[in-house]
């Protein structure tokens, strides 16, 4: 999982994911972490 370093930041991080043989775009909300 990738860290976001910016906590307060509402910036969405996208990311590639290998699964099955395919490609799955997934996107994870800075805003989750509480870090």
């Amino acid at each position: 999982m990738l860290q976001c370093q910016y906590p307060k930041a509402v910036h969405v991080r996208a990311y590639f994911r290998f699964k099955r043989g395919q490609w799955e775009k997934v996107s994870e909300h800075c805003r989750r972490y509480p870090q």
